[in-house]
């Protein structure tokens, strides 16, 4: 008994644990809108962002909020807002990056945080 209800707090906190994707950056999407080449570094240029909040939208606009990394904090350089359907679960747009660092997104909508993820930016040339 005792190590089932071990096993039962172990798999419980690993489910907890588990970190639901809720922004992922990709190179493209096919035409089906999966992505390619997603990951979480990238050379300067334009990436697809996939913004996939745990319980759907049920808005219509979010804003997505670009921060830059700093030494000690984060600075805000942009926002860019965009039509969500209500109904979807999923949305895609492309932010160009032409700078080199490292960039958290915060995606709001109905003035709370329902989206967030990271992303560093190298410049190859």
């Amino acid at each position: 008994m005792k190590k089932t209800a071990l096993l039962f707090v172990f798999f419980a906190v690993l489910y907890g644990c588990s970190s639901h994707k809720t922004v992922e950056f990709c190179e493209g999407a096919s035409p089906e809108g999966e992505g390619i080449n997603c990951g979480n570094k990238f050379s300067t240029g334009d990436i697809t962002v996939f913004i996939k909040p745990e319980s759907g939208f049920g808005i219509t606009s979010i804003d997505i909020n670009v921060y830059k990394k700093e030494k000690y904090k984060s600075i805000k350089i942009g926002t860019n807002s965009l039509k969500v359907d209500p109904e979807e679960t999923a949305a895609k747009t492309n932010i160009y990056f032409y700078d080199e660092g490292e960039f958290n997104l915060e995606i709001i909508g109905d003035n709370k945080k329902i989206a967030e993820g990271a992303v560093s930016i190298i410049d190859v040339y």
